[in-house]
């Protein structure tokens, strides 16, 4: 029995030891971190539970710029808040589970500054208006979801929060007419020639059809520009968004094209695909765009 007793006791650790163990994360909701403390210079690197925060400052900035950086643990993005030149009121701070935070201080004569994230007691920012900045996300970095509050992403090529880059397309789509289609505004073109001549101007449009005659004995292009205003064109210099060829002493046309122009629409008719040379003879088209 007492060799019986030893062996169960002797499974038990065996067990124990092979088995994980759980240690409670600290709770995010009471947690209080110092970033900053009398500080004249960055802060050091801190691991926060995840959790949303509420950003405390006291002292006095001098002219310095705050900004605070989280790093992901997954795929090394980094996401940043601020800049800062005087104490904001209590931005709200998510943070994800795994991610590293770091207050930075450049520039100015800062003194005495404090900078403390100290748990909103179960609150999210999800309705807040933080949403700190866009997300340089590496592959595979966790997506920044941004908040409401988040402005619309100004460029098409840039990083940005899913907020701030679904508002840029709502905004084109409505400039664009997606949203709510309007019906084709046609426009006629007599005389077509090497001078360029504007569509639209400084707005977004959809080129939905053409009709182009070429009087020529050869072969004639239409050029079509993407750009606000047929000054903003050199031609033989700026590449056309297309190039259409018309053969010669001959018509012809396209419908529902739907072709997204950006910034307006502009166009000319030369003797080559990019060139600046006019045709022997004007040509006539009209469009439709909407």
């Amino acid at each position: 029995m007492k060799v019986f007793a030893h062996l169960r006791a002797f499974g038990l650790l065996a067990l124990m030891a092979l088995s994980p163990v759980f240690i409670p994360a600290a709770d995010a909701q009471t947690s209080v971190y110092q970033l900053l403390s009398n500080a004249g210079a960055s802060g050091p690197v801190i691991n926060p539970s995840a959790g949303s925060y509420l950003l405390t400052f006291s002292g006095t900035f001098g002219g310095a710029t705050l900004t605070l950086t989280e790093t992901q643990s997954i795929g090394g993005g980094t996401k940043t808040f601020g800049p800062w030149t005087s104490a904001p009121d209590q931005p709200c701070i998510p943070v994800p589970a795994g991610a590293s935070v770091q207050m930075t201080v450049s520039g100015g004569s800062p003194s005495g500054l404090y900078a403390i994230l100290g748990g909103t007691g179960g609150s999210s920012c999800s309705s807040g208006a933080s949403g700190g900045g866009p997300i340089t996300a590496a592959s595979g970095a966790i997506v920044d979801l941004g908040a409401q509050a988040d402005a619309v992403c100004s460029t098409d090529t840039g990083l940005c929060s899913l907020v701030a880059l679904v508002k840029r397309l709502n905004q084109i789509a409505d400039a664009i007419g997606v949203s709510n289609p309007s019906p084709n505004t046609p426009s006629r073109k007599s005389a077509l020639t090497n001078s360029v001549v504007s569509i639209i101007s400084s707005q977004a449009a959809i080129f939905d059809w053409y009709h182009c005659s070429n009087p020529n004995g050869s072969a004639i292009y239409l050029q079509v520009f993407d750009v606000a205003t047929a000054g903003a064109v050199s031609l033989g210099s700026t590449a056309p968004t297309l190039s259409l060829r018309f053969e010669a002493n001959a018509a012809a046309n396209i419908s529902r094209a739907g072709l997204t122009f950006i910034n307006g629409i502009q166009v000319a008719i030369t003797t080559t695909a990019t060139g600046s040379t006019a045709p022997g003879t004007a040509a006539d088209c009209n469009f439709g765009y909407r």
